[in-house]
């Protein structure tokens, strides 16, 4: 459907196989299908991405992090052990020595937040994620295509070599899908309605070589 665009065709023009009928405004549609692109494109990239695995730069920097954490947890390991023999040698208080375990526990737990992080990292995406990331890419072509489909059906080829005999629509009006446009007759194989006499019926064969006689024309023509 749509609103008819340009009518290169008037009753009584030859047109051939192929030929521009008529163009609907395709404004719209084409703009849809810009989108439909754009959001393809975002899609096919963050896909390519999942299939890549983790940056280089993105595994340096968690390595780094597990290393600084690694180095903070030995630090507090140690603190915790020389705070535990001077509280067992009743030189250190007790606020002292919870203050230290607290701080051990804390750097044990950024520890192994970075180790899981260089973990998931080292082993990239998850073949799930890859996969949806796949059909989301499959789901986006398929609307480009259908977007592209439609656009190339606001554009009516003729079917067939002939003659426009009557335009049902003209430029501005309003087409509805599946609407007439213009009605065409294909001259190249015609049937002829002839009156002939009982008597010659015995004679007829079918598929016998005939000729039609038009005598607007001055001419004949072949048939069977």
């Amino acid at each position: 459907a749509g609103i008819v665009m340009n009518m290169p065709v008037r009753q009584g023009d030859q047109v051939e196989a192929g030929g521009i009928l008529c163009k609907l405004n395709d404004d719209a549609l084409a703009l849809r299908l810009a989108e439909a692109k754009a959001r393809l494109g975002g899609l096919s990239e963050r896909h390519r991405e999942w299939m890549a695995g983790t940056r280089t730069e993105e595994l340096a920097r968690l390595k780094a992090l597990l290393d600084e954490t690694t180095a903070e947890y030995e630090q507090w390991k140690f603190e915790m052990e020389r705070i535990e023999k001077l509280y067992a040698g009743s030189e250190s208080n007790a606020k002292e020595r919870t203050d230290t375990r607290a701080q051990f526990l804390a750097a044990e737990q950024r520890r192994a937040a970075a180790q899981a992080a260089y973990d998931m990292g080292v082993a990239g995406p998850r073949q799930q994620t890859i996969a949806q990331a796949a059909y989301e890419v499959a789901e986006q072509q398929a609307v480009v295509d259908r977007l592209a489909s439609d656009l190339r059906k606001t554009t009516i080829f003729a079917p067939f070599a002939g003659y426009v005999v009557e335009r049902a629509t003209e430029v501005g009006e309003w087409v509805p899908g599946g609407g007439r446009i213009v009605q065409m007759v294909e001259i190249q194989t015609m049937l002829v309605h002839v009156d002939v006499p009982e008597t010659a019926f015995p004679h007829d064969v079918v598929g016998a070589d005939a000729r039609v006689q038009i005598d607007a024309l001055k001419r004949s023509f072949p048939g069977t």
